[in-house]
């Protein structure tokens, strides 16, 4: 017995990927992004290509970290993530992207028009669109359509998401699963940091993190965001469906 207990205590922890991981991204992301700024002297209210330039060690560590922590601690991203695309998973995504943009956010803030407008929400978007004039539109929809869906969505409905889920199932949470969804919506929300347009990216990310733990696959999550945000392009730019 004294033997069985010697072992027990020499037995190595296992490694494993988590909110630590998480955490140490959102660090390094904040970190590398102010280094970058500073070193590019970067002004208050930066161009386009100041602000791709800023964003790339913040999509590195949210895009890098997932991969790294799961393949080092895990099974890989696929497996652990479900970092996968389906065919149908483009139909879903476009269809949902497109309903929460034209039709779903804005009936969530129907209640609050009198509180938050429609250029409270729209914004941000709208001054990054006001920087952007010919080719830099290509560099715009390479921003929020392809890059910024597939590392968030990677992160959040990812890493995050998959880690919340675990804990909480472990510590035997009722509803594990559906509070990990609210839960990274909300963080997912807060970590933009544009206090209008909270409301609707909770709702977004609430919707999409159902569709992930309905499908298993990332590739839903992806497509839906950058249909989502393509629609938010579209109504600022050609004011197509504009409401409020």
């Amino acid at each position: 017995m004294p033997q069985d207990r010697t072992a027990a205590v020499r037995r190595p922890v296992e490694r494993r990927w988590g909110l630590v991981d998480a955490v140490g991204a959102v660090a390094a992301a904040f970190v590398g992004s102010a280094l970058v700024a500073a070193l590019i002297g970067a002004p208050k209210n930066p161009s386009l290509v100041e602000q791709f330039v800023e964003n790339i060690p913040l999509w590195l560590a949210l895009g890098i970290v997932p991969v790294w922590a799961t393949r080092t601690k895990g099974r890989g991203p696929v497996a652990d993530l479900g970092l996968e695309i389906a065919p149908v998973d483009v139909l879903i995504g476009v269809v949902t992207g497109a309903a929460l943009q034209f039709l779903v956010v804005p009936t969530v803030y129907l209640p609050l028009r009198h509180v938050i407008s429609r250029h409270d929400i729209e914004k941000p978007s709208q001054q990054l669109a006001d920087k952007t004039h010919g080719a830099g539109w290509v560099l715009l929809i390479v921003m929020v359509v392809v890059i910024a869906p597939f590392v968030e969505e990677l992160f959040y409905r990812g890493l995050v998401m998959r880690a919340l889920e675990r804990d909480l199932a472990e510590r035997r949470v009722r509803w594990a699963s559906g509070l990990a969804v609210v839960i990274t919506a909300v963080v997912f929300a807060a970590m933009h940091f544009e206090p209008a347009a909270m409301l609707g990216l909770a709702v977004f990310g609430a919707v999409v993190g159902g569709l992930v733990m309905w499908t298993g696959r990332l590739g839903t999550s992806m497509c839906a965001h950058a249909a989502f945000n393509g629609c938010a392009l579209l109504q600022i730019h050609y004011h197509v469906f504009r409401w409020g």
